[in-house]
Order: structure tokens, then sequence, then C-alpha cells
């Protein structure tokens, strides 16, 4: 157990890793990169800050995968950057390093 945490920080990460598991199970066989995306980015933080560095990279590479998915379905006559500006206050606080 890590210094600080009680039993109640335990059931806390475990609740937290299953409702991960819930979304990342219901969202099974659809293609909706952008919510697979953000589980995997809430995954990471949670393995990461957790201490399991090798789930949390899993989860850092499996949001990677879907930001290429979401970049690759962007109308082609756009700068995908141009397209992405539209989604971010372009403040570095906001974007995760997926």
């Amino acid at each position: 157990m890590r210094a600080g945490c009680g039993a109640r920080g335990d059931s806390g990460l475990v609740r937290a890793e299953d409702w991960i598991t819930k979304a990342l199970e219901g969202m099974e066989g659809f293609e909706i990169p952008l919510a697979h995306w953000r589980v995997h980015a809430t995954a990471f933080e949670l393995y990461r800050k957790s201490g399991n560095q090798i789930v949390a990279q899993q989860h850092l590479a499996l949001g990677r995968e879907m930001i290429m998915k979401l970049a690759n379905s962007l109308p082609v006559e756009e700068p995908p950057a141009k397209n992405i500006s539209l989604v971010s206050d372009g403040s570095q606080n906001h974007g995760r390093k997926l």
C-alpha cells in the first residue's frame, strides 16, 4: 500500500478501475474514437498515478491510436491544425499528451 492511502483510497481506485472497464466494455463494437480516447486518457492518468506504469503505457498507446483515428477522420480539404484548433482553447493546461 502506498504511503498516505488507506482502505478508502484503495476502494476508490478499485471503483475507478471498474468504471473504466465498464466504459471500455460498453464501447466494444462501436466506432466512437472520441469516447475511446477520453476513457483511455482517464485510464492512463489513473494507472500512472497509482504506480502501474505498464498498464498506464498501454492506455497511453491506445489513446494515441484513437487520436490518429480522429485526425484521419477529418476532411482532407482543410488542414488538420485548423480543425483541431476549433476544439482547443490553445491553453497548455487543457491538452493531454496522448
